[in-house]
């Protein structure tokens, strides 16, 4: 939430935060301000001290809880957040709808977390060339570490 609080001054729309738990990920969402997430964190113990978080600023998609960052899979295996436009994120998301993803969000960064997941055979690295390969990017470094440390901790508690 430190971390969160230093990007305030940029001005958002919505907060999240994925916490690494026991043998899934867990995120919270809130549309407003940091104090909105502080308040649903503040329900329950959280006793995690890995995770991710982002403030947003609306480019695809309404200000909402849903269209929040992180995005997560089905599974709860995978999360990321993401800063920019993904132009072709349509032309994905059509695609990935005909393999049977369903979408909570509207915006373009939750075609990222299930082409991971589409990609994803035990290998991230893997699933990562391809996913950028698609995007035809080079992904940021601290984005990549982010769904680095996030994917494979939470593969790696579901292993014990």
């Amino acid at each position: 939430m430190q971390g969160l609080e230093k990007l305030e001054y940029r001005g958002y729309d919505s907060a999240g935060v994925t916490l690494v738990s026991n043998h899934h990920l867990e995120t919270y969402k809130a549309k407003g301000r940091l104090t909105n997430l502080k308040e649903l964190l503040n329900e329950k113990e959280h006793p995690e001290h890995t995770g991710i978080g982002h403030t947003r600023w609306a480019t695809h998609g309404v200000p909402s809880n849903m269209n929040s960052h992180p995005h997560t899979n089905e599974s709860e295996t995978i999360s990321i957040v993401h800063n920019g436009i993904i132009e072709n994120y349509a032309s994905i998301k059509e695609c990935l709808l005909e393999q049977g993803y369903t979408f909570q969000s509207q915006t373009d960064s939750e075609v990222i977390v299930h082409m991971l997941d589409y990609y994803y055979q035990g290998d991230m690295m893997y699933a990562l060339k391809n996913v950028c390969n698609t995007f035809k990017v080079v992904l940021r470094y601290v984005w990549f570490v982010q769904i680095i440390l996030t994917a494979f901790l939470s593969q790696k508690k579901k292993v014990q």
